[in-house]
């Protein structure tokens, strides 16, 4: 537990008394000390001389008095129930760490709930505009609250979901596109769409005649019409680019409120924003007297069959899986063809085996497995590089990665393995016929799946 002693004005750790012997608990509390402990520290006197920026004066879970509490108890109920409920499957399904993106999902939930009651809104429909996994829709929809979510791309775990959880594949053109049927928008990381939430909001108010609420997460940084550049000094820019929001809840009628959310993410600010009176407005004037300084002069929504292309471009995950296992232990076999042992770190052998040119590995295939590969992700190339655990391509070469060498240049390697969490199976001890030259604890995939 942390705690913030007020009177001496110190941050202190207290841990629960556990026999050291226990492994995995060590390590956590070595975490806490070694690498939680200095950076609160580091972050706690940056935001005293950073007193300038908005994000950094804005307190989390500050929307009233006791969120924090109803915060706590609520999240906890939800992580019980969807945690349990979607973390077994979750990295098959989704290729992401379930520890991020469920607890995120939870968090942001609790906190919508809470918000619509202490704000006295209650949605009878949302719009969660670029819901991804879906998972946030689902929680809010089986808490009660009736609502859909739309994104340009399904993804796999939409099935795994009750029929009950509304989610659909379309792209969205905010001056053509029109969705009467809801009261709430929320935004959570909806890139391009972030800025033009009031502008929808208003949309429907004005047809329909109803209050319509907004409630954007803001992460990569968009205008009306492009990429977000602006930067104002002493600011970061995304401090610059929340005011630029608010400028245009503002703009819209919305009374804006801010805060923090506990979610495992640096872009972590809420923007609430609250409908008070339904007026015709003309928003098309609006948009236009706050894009004048942009650099396009027309919003261009996305080509859904353009992005369902470049999602193929990924051959691990659309190339079929009896082809992909295929042509991974091919290509492994013919460059384990000759002898190149070094020491494994048990002593035994492990063959590095040689390098072979693309054209050794492309007469390996019919034509019309080849085929198949290149009409889907552009060559074997591709494939092999999307394989990176297992093999390295520098130009037209391939080779089996050496772990223990390779390792060393890797600049994004992880710096306590120990505590990284491993959501993948290791493809050398799958495949290679000498296992992972690394032991578990070392190598940053899974020797085991359970």
């Amino acid at each position: 537990m942390l705690h913030f002693n007020k009177s001496e004005k110190i941050m202190e750790l207290f841990v629960e008394n556990i026999p050291i012997t226990d492994e995995k608990y060590s390590l956590q509390v070595k975490w806490l000390s070694d690498n939680l402990m200095p950076k609160i520290q580091n972050w706690s006197r940056n935001v005293c001389q950073t007193d300038d920026f908005d994000c950094a004066k804005l307190s989390t879970l500050c929307l009233y008095p006791n969120m924090v509490n109803d915060y706590s108890k609520l999240y906890q109920e939800l992580k019980d129930i969807y945690w349990q409920k979607f973390s077994k499957n979750w990295t098959q399904l989704t290729n992401t760490n379930p520890e991020k993106f469920i607890h995120e999902d939870v968090s942001i939930a609790c906190y919508f709930i809470l918000a619509w009651k202490f704000l006295n809104i209650y949605p009878k429909n949302f719009i969660d505009v670029g819901c991804g996994n879906g998972l946030l829709v689902h929680i809010l929809n089986d808490q009660g609250y009736s609502g859909y979510g739309v994104d340009m791309r399904k993804r796999k775990i939409w099935d795994s979901f009750p029929k009950t959880t509304n989610l659909f594949e379309a792209t969205i053109d905010p001056k053509s596109d029109f969705f009467d049927d809801y009261d709430c928008i929320i935004g959570n990381h909806s890139d391009e769409l972030s800025p033009w939430l009031p502008y929808l909001a208003c949309k429907v108010s004005n047809k329909v005649g109803n209050k319509c609420h907004v409630m954007l997460i803001p992460c990569c940084l968009f205008d009306f019409n492009s990429k977000f550049e602006l930067k104002q000094k002493n600011e970061s820019r995304y401090d610059t680019y929340l005011n630029y929001l608010e400028k245009i809840f503002t703009n819209f009628g919305l009374k804006v409120y801010k805060d923090k959310l506990r979610i495992p993410s640096t872009r972590n600010v809420c923007l609430i924003g609250i409908m008070n009176d339904v007026n015709n407005k003309n928003i098309d004037e609006i948009v236009n007297s706050l894009q004048s300084k942009s650099r396009a002069s027309n919003f261009v929504a996305r080509d859904l069959e353009q992005e369902k292309l470049k999602s193929s471009r990924n051959c691990t995950k659309n190339v079929d899986g009896e082809l992909k296992i295929f042509i991974l232990e091919k290509v492994l076999d013919l460059l384990l063809s000759e002898d190149n042992f070094v020491d494994k770190y048990d002593g035994t052998k492990w063959n590095a085996g040689r390098s072979c040119e693309l054209n050794e590995i492309v007469s390996l295939f019919e034509k019309e497995q080849f085929a198949k590969i290149k009409s889907e992700c552009g060559g074997i190339k591709t494939l092999l590089k999307n394989f990176h655990q297992l093999f390295v391509c520098e130009g037209n070469t391939v080779r089996i990665r050496n772990q223990k060498l390779d390792q060393n240049s890797n600049k994004n390697k992880k710096k306590d393995r120990t505590i990284f969490v491993k959501t993948k199976p290791c493809l050398f001890f799958t495949y290679h016929p000498n296992g992972c030259i690394l032991t578990e604890n070392e190598c940053l995939f899974l020797h085991e799946i359970k």
